[in-house]
């Protein structure tokens, strides 16, 4: 089962996807622990920003992006 596409050219499967997805997550807890300091989303979206990732390209979207974008999916709150 192919789900989830990441850079548009290679699908994981689901998965796959949330080790991925835990993976991550994990680095970023230990982070905030090992330096006594709690989440901070802008500070994590600029560190991606700062290092070029194509994530970084999709997470930053406007509210009117992300309304659009749910509503395609059918995802919407109306």
């Amino acid at each position: 089962m192919r789900s989830i596409s990441s850079s548009g050219d290679r699908a994981k499967s689901h998965p796959k996807a949330i080790r991925a997805l835990a993976y991550k997550w994990g680095r970023i807890l230990w982070r905030c622990w090992q330096d006594r300091v709690p989440y901070d989303e802008d500070r994590y979206l600029a560190a991606l920003q700062r290092k070029r990732s194509p994530l970084a390209a999709m997470l930053v979207q406007s509210p009117v992006e992300m309304t659009t974008t749910a509503g395609e999916c059918g995802n919407s709150t109306a």
